[in-house]
């Protein structure tokens, strides 16, 4: 199956990740079917992957909005790629082995607690989310192009979250 992004493409885009490739790989699945395709719609998250002419949605650069304004946005590979690093943020001390759940440490390291990483999670999906924003003005600025999307600016929410009332 065909990716947006490859595992190495998370360190260039993103921030540092040294993970097992097949760990990433399986993030940016992830990230594609959960994060992107439902703020893009199916048709044009599919189109995605033929030889139209996408460059500059994936990519990101400078183009002309609606009302004559010149803009800029990051692209939709970047945007991919902190999903993933969030989400492997979030996962990336523990695995699951014949053992149970469990954190693998040794004499050179020591896990980060879960405050910490969920703190770097919740930046790292902010920045997706901006960068996300950003394509998808880009794309309700050129229907010419995205002729298929169909969600007029809408995202719906995949997070869950949480409000605590009280000390």
């Amino acid at each position: 199956m065909r990716h947006l992004i490859e595992p190495c493409d998370v360190d260039k885009y993103a921030r540092p990740c040294d993970m097992d490739e097949e760990i990433v790989a399986r993030a940016i699945e992830e990230a594609e079917q959960l994060d992107i395709k439902p703020k893009l719609g199916d048709e044009l998250f599919m189109r995605l992957f033929t030889l139209a002419p996408f460059d500059l949605l994936l990519d990101g650069g400078e183009y002309v909005d609606r009302r004559g304004n010149p803009r800029h946005f990051i692209g939709l590979r970047r945007a991919l790629a902190y999903y993933v690093w969030a989400r492997l943020v979030k996962s990336s001390v523990n695995h699951l082995t014949r053992f149970g759940f469990v954190q693998k440490r040794d004499e050179y390291s020591q896990a980060t607690e879960y405050r910490e990483r969920q703190t770097a999670y919740n930046d790292a999906f902010a920045v997706a989310d901006g960068y996300m924003k950003a394509c998808l003005a880009y794309i309700q600025a050129k229907p010419e192009i995205f002729a298929d999307y169909t969600l007029r600016g809408r995202v719906k929410a995949n997070r869950t979250k949480f409000k605590i009332i009280g000390n």
